[in-house]
């Protein structure tokens, strides 16, 4: 359950960076998402670029999705982290500020019993310089942003063939 849940929030996270025209990764290409659809049938890049030094280049290929530009410079936007179990947000924090020194910013995502423990962790010495770039969604709120982007996506594509 677990498992299933991980990999379907970290697919409409792709599925988000899709909607709003970023290049998507994940970490869990194989991974199933819904439908038989593996992860890595909806996400855009195989692979990161190769945006900075081999060491975070290597970090980052573990964070669990990652919204890249399209245009310009092929660097990280957008990180979203998936915490179903409350012992990884430490390595979530961890992960995601490997990219600190990037105009980048950072999603948790997790069920609404993590939030006290996000915010309490944020104000550590450790992370609270970089508060103001991460935010916590849970999971009602990522599938409610999900749903309102999938039915904009569906009525652009019908008017527009976007």
């Amino acid at each position: 359950e677990k498992i299933r849940m991980h990999s379907y929030i970290e697919g409409i996270c792709i599925e988000l960076g899709n909607f709003n025209n970023y290049l998507t990764y994940t970490a869990d290409p194989s991974a199933t998402y819904r439908d038989n659809l593996r992860l890595s049938d909806v996400a855009t890049m195989p692979d990161i670029p190769s945006f900075s030094y081999n060491e975070i280049i290597h970090e980052a290929r573990n964070i669990d999705v990652i919204w890249f530009n399209k245009k310009g410079y092929r660097v990280p936007k957008l990180v979203f982290e998936v915490v179903d179990s409350i012992g990884t947000l430490n390595g979530a924090f961890n992960r995601s500020l490997q990219l600190k020194n990037f105009m980048t910013d950072f999603i948790i995502v997790g069920p609404e019993k993590h939030r006290n423990k996000y915010e309490h962790t944020i104000e550590l010495d450790v992370y609270s310089s970089q508060k103001d770039r991460f935010k916590f969604i849970n999971y009602d709120e990522i599938s409610d942003w999900y749903e309102s982007a999938s039915k904009k996506n569906e009525i652009e594509t019908k008017l527009f063939g976007l």
